[in-house]
């Protein structure tokens, strides 16, 4: 699993946790949709945003990002979650 988290400052990885390493996600021009609620449904943004892309642009060969912006860990509500899927594509 590879997971991201905006800092603010460089973080130090202790040494009992060797399985952990850090790095830099680069800027990237990518193509952006929201998926609004529950993750079950996911996979109809996911088609919706790769059906953009196949007639607009070109994948980068960068991987797929997931923003989690509402997820379980801020409600119980999953009508209110909100996960930004972004996808790296060349510049045009």
């Amino acid at each position: 699993m590879e997971a991201f988290l905006p800092i603010s400052q460089p973080i130090a990885v202790p040494r009992s946790a060797r399985d952990i390493s850090l790095g830099e996600v680069p800027a990237t021009r990518a193509a952006v949709l929201v998926h609004a609620g529950d993750y079950a449904a996911m996979v109809d943004t996911y088609r919706t945003l790769a059906a953009w892309v196949a007639r607009h642009a070109e994948p980068s060969g960068e991987r797929i990002r997931e923003w989690y912006r509402v997820a379980p860990w801020d409600t119980d509500d999953v009508v209110a979650f909100r996960t930004e899927i972004s996808w790296p594509i060349k510049p045009a």
